[in-house]
Order: C-alpha cells, then sequence, then structure tokens
C-alpha cells in the first residue's frame, strides 16, 4: 500500500491536490482578446497565460497589457489581417473574447461572426463586461458583470474544449 501512495510500481501514480480544489489540465489553448479595456484585458492575460494559453490581443496601442500576451495594435490590424498573420505561423484562434458585437462587426476592425469569418461555429465568442448582448446566438457566451477577475476565472472554465455549455447570459 507504501509503495501505491508514493506512486511506485505503477506507470500511473495518484496526483494529490488540496482538499477543495479540482486539477483539470488545460490544453494549449489561442485566445484572441478583441476590443477589451485595460482592466478585462489585464485579468485575461493573467489567467489564459497562467493556464498555459497563448494570448493575443487586438486593441489600441495605449491598452498593450504588457503581461505575456502578443499585442496586434487595432490602427494597424483587423481581426482578418490578425488571424491572417497567425495562420502564416501556423496557429490558429480557438476562443474569441470580446465586450460587444461591435468589436467583430464589419468596419470596426473586426469581420463579422466567426462563422462569417471561415473560422467555423467551433470557435466560440465569450462576450464580457457590462454591455454584453442581451440574446447570444449558437456559439456565445455572455458574461455580464464589471468584475473582471471573476469574468476572466469564468471565462477560462467556459474556454476549455471539454466545456459543453450552449449559448446563455451568465450574470455575475
Amino acid at each position: 500500500m507504501a509503495d501505491y501512495l508514493a506512486g511506485r510500481g505503477s506507470e500511473r501514480t495518484v496526483q494529490r491536490t488540496r482538499r477543495g480544489h479540482v486539477e483539470l489540465p488545460y490544453p494549449r489553448r489561442t485566445v484572441a482578446l478583441v476590443g477589451l479595456d485595460g482592466e478585462w484585458t489585464g485579468a485575461m492575460c493573467d489567467m489564459f497565460r497562467a493556464a498555459g494559453a497563448t494570448v493575443v490581443v487586438l486593441a489600441p496601442r495605449e491598452l498593450a497589457p504588457g503581461r505575456g500576451g502578443r499585442f496586434y495594435p487595432s490602427a494597424s490590424f483587423t481581426l482578418a489581417s490578425m488571424e491572417a498573420h497567425l495562420q502564416a505561423r501556423g496557429e490558429h484562434i480557438d476562443v474569441i473574447i470580446t465586450t460587444k458585437r461591435d468589436a467583430l462587426a464589419v468596419g470596426n476592425g473586426g469581420d463579422g461572426a466567426p462563422a462569417q469569418r471561415g473560422l467555423g461555429p467551433d470557435v466560440p465568442v465569450i462576450y464580457v463586461g457590462d454591455s454584453t448582448p442581451d440574446d447570444p446566438g449558437a456559439g456565445e457566451v455572455c458574461i455580464a458583470g464589471s468584475d473582471a477577475a471573476q469574468g476572466a476565472r469564468l471565462a477560462l472554465m467556459l474556454a476549455h474544449p471539454a466545456s459543453t455549455v450552449t449559448a446563455q447570459r451568465i450574470k455575475l
């Protein structure tokens, strides 16, 4: 029994966690933060980078987070050109996090809904903040509220590929 508890004699070992905590492996993901303000950008960068995700940020230069995310200034890049740059590097976007649909709309640095951009319905869009849409569509989840740290934790869980949350609006 002592060998089993110590993890010897088997290829599989017992993963111990502190009481009240759950460990869930988080796969490598690329998360695009589009048009978030400074507080939300910082909270999302910190949370997703801690989970091992690649974070790309499309925002005005004054909101460059400096927290390890790859920054694309919105004066020079649109969502489409950022996606093209990532594809040229052999990367792709797994999740888009934004404040409102305007950030993805044609003419505002975005190019429409994910399906219209060719990303397909498997790329979820998570809206965060006080001005989230009231009517999330397929592949969309809204986290309504002003607490960026809480919203970032919830977004991290919703962005996990094992998450099966359907379109809904969640109030913090």
